[in-house]
């Protein structure tokens, strides 16, 4: 299924208002122990993150108790760390043209309490290694194309 890269409009350092190329996709969020209860989140694709986390709100919106979850710090750019904690997570990618099936997986994920930086207000979601490239295979063709189809086998289920 393809995408198209988003135009994100956020802020640089000197609170001025920037426009940039993302690939940010919109994705399906949910708790597997309640199914019926999801949310949608846009997410950044992003190959250089060990991990896929979320912000916290949308942890708590699905019944997840975020503190309990396995604490892990992950590292950003310059060295920076965020804290998340992990816990078994679903996702589901819809394919924007109902071309084909979704493409429907669980995982192990995280939840920050940290939020995202304000240069991006719109982000909720990173989509890391853990989470989501080892479950579907993504293709990047900046700044037009972003396709994702399913694995063969998914690493967990």
């Amino acid at each position: 299924m393809d995408f198209e890269y988003i135009l994100a409009f956020g802020f640089n350092a000197k609170h001025q208002k920037i426009n940039r190329i993302v690939p940010w996709i919109n994705i399906s969020i949910f708790n597997p122990k309640n199914e019926s209860r999801t949310i949608d989140a846009y997410c950044l694709i992003d190959s250089g993150s060990d991990t896929t986390f979320f912000t916290s709100e949308i942890g708590e919106y699905l019944g997840y108790d975020i503190a309990i979850g396995k604490p892990f710090l992950t590292y950003g750019i310059g060295g920076s760390s965020i804290k998340i904690y992990y816990h078994r997570v679903g996702i589901k990618v819809e394919d924007p043209e109902n071309k084909h099936e979704p493409i429907e997986y669980k995982d192990i994920m995280g939840f920050t309490k940290s939020g995202f930086p304000i240069s991006l207000p719109q982000q909720t979601g990173i989509l890391g290694s853990m989470g989501f490239f080892r479950n579907v295979s993504v293709f990047l063709d900046y700044p037009k194309l972003i396709s994702i189809n399913e694995k063969v086998s998914s690493a967990i289920n």
